[in-house]
């Protein structure tokens, strides 16, 4: 394994690939298909939701854009991405764009399709979180509460 300061973290380019398109590819193949009454779970992640908001037609077009057409879309050239986790984040929430638009098209044959993401939490033996010492960002468990 190479040290830390020598790895090399994949291209915006790369994230997309296989984050949106090699999802988008799947959902679209596994449609075709899913059998009467079957159910799929797309693992996602909440990096999709920290994403500033999109203008309608990007999410029209992430949520419905035929399959092969996805990488061609002017806002997810190289240029117009800012960074690594720009690129991943766009996946994420177009990952669970078209979970949405899927879940009608499998809604036709009664099968079910989901998205879901691990939840954030705060453990006891964080250091901190969201600048709570407890662990705690809710302030559920102060000093004066029981653990």
């Amino acid at each position: 394994m190479r040290p830390a300061s020598r790895r090399r973290s994949a291209s915006p380019g790369t994230i997309l690939k296989v984050d949106l398109y090699g999802t988008a590819l799947v959902l679209e193949e596994v449609g075709k298909v899913i059998d009467e009454y079957g159910s799929r779970v797309v693992i996602s992640s909440q990096s999709g939701h920290r994403l500033l908001a999109l203008s309608v037609e990007h999410n029209q077009a992430l949520a419905t854009s035929p399959v092969e057409a996805l990488l061609a879309l002017p806002f997810l050239q190289p240029g117009e991405m800012r960074d690594l986790l720009h690129a991943y984040q766009l996946s994420k929430r177009g990952n669970s764009l078209r979970v949405m638009a899927e879940a009608v098209r499998w809604g036709k044959r009664r099968a079910r399709i989901n998205t879901t993401a691990r939840a954030s939490s705060c453990r006891r033996n964080s250091r901190s979180c969201d600048g709570n010492p407890d662990g705690d960002s809710e302030g559920q468990r102060g000093k004066n509460r029981p653990r």
